[in-house]
């Protein structure tokens, strides 16, 4: 989700100095190495997704609002400008469609592997 919401807003904001591309290269870090590896251990392992994993998708998503929310108040500026809780009901509105969103995703990816992809027998 930050690849198609957030990083077209934050990156053409960020300066091209050292911080801004140190903050540059952690945004890609963050937001890539761990699909990266999470893809590479359900290609390597033959991991069966549990769609009703969905569920705790959505909790963990939602748990997430909490973490953003106290890092706001800690930084003293929002973590992400399109939610920076100057309208708090607006700005749990957005977090619980996002948390709804990837349940969703995650159900239908879950439906993909399970019933698309080539699972190694385990005998071999």
């Amino acid at each position: 989700m930050f690849w198609l919401g957030g990083a077209p807003y934050l990156y053409p904001r960020l300066p091209w100095d050292f911080m801004g591309i140190y903050q540059r290269i952690s945004l890609f870090t963050v937001h890539t190495l761990p699909l990266f590896f999470s893809l590479t251990n359900i290609h390597l392992t033959d991991m069966r997704l549990l769609k009703t994993d969905s569920q705790k998708v959505f909790l963990f998503s939602m748990s997430y609002m909490g973490a953003n929310a106290l890092g706001t108040y800690e930084r003293g500026t929002p973590v992400y400008p399109y939610a920076d809780w100057s309208n708090i009901p607006l700005t749990i509105f957005y977090y619980t469609l996002l948390a709804l969103i990837i349940s969703v995703t995650y159900k239908y990816a879950a439906n993909y592997v399970n019933t698309k992809l080539p699972f190694r027998s385990i005998r071999e």
